[in-house]
């Protein structure tokens, strides 16, 4: 009688091992890439609520509050009639600097002409000016967008190809 010791696995083991590997490894690939969707839907919202509250603190103090994007970071101005300088950086943690992620790309439209030295959106009065931020991955076409009319109404929404 001869004994068979054979060792190792199974042409079927092997297959099974192969499809649950594939299996969790695409749910992982899912998961990190709607994380950041989700990421630059939060970055959109949040940017978009701080501009509105902007433009509610224009009101209340009343004063003209201006917005300037790098392609590094974000900040708020707060414009005083006299004096050498008169955009002065706000430095609270609402209105401060805020850094952009290094593969985030944030892009700003209008078809205002910007004088020099001056920021980009100016907020006064209820008013603002008409404004598109889009925001995406870098080098990628933007996924969201956050639209301004000069009534004051800020929206956001999902970037339609042809915008980009």
């Amino acid at each position: 009688m001869a004994i068979n010791n054979q060792q190792g696995f199974t042409l079927i083991e092997l297959l099974i091992v192969i499809v649950i590997i594939s299996i969790v490894s695409s749910v992982a690939v899912l998961t990190v890439h709607n994380n950041q969707n989700k990421r630059l839907q939060a970055m959109a919202e949040q940017l978009a609520n701080v501009l509105q509250l902007a433009e509610e603190e224009a009101l209340l103090r009343p004063a003209t509050l201006g917005f300037k994007l790098t392609k590094t970071s974000f900040q708020f101005y707060l414009y005083h009639e006299n004096g050498k300088h008169p955009w002065q950086p706000m430095n609270d943690r609402i209105y401060g600097l805020h850094h952009i992620p290094d593969d985030v790309e944030i892009k700003f439209k209008t078809d205002e002409e910007i004088p020099e030295n001056t920021p980009q959106l100016i907020i006064s009065g209820g008013s603002i000016t008409p404004f598109t931020l889009l925001i995406g991955k870098k080098d990628e076409p933007a996924r969201y967008k956050i639209v301004g009319a000069s009534n004051g109404t800020i929206k956001t929404g999902i970037v339609n190809n042809d915008e980009n």
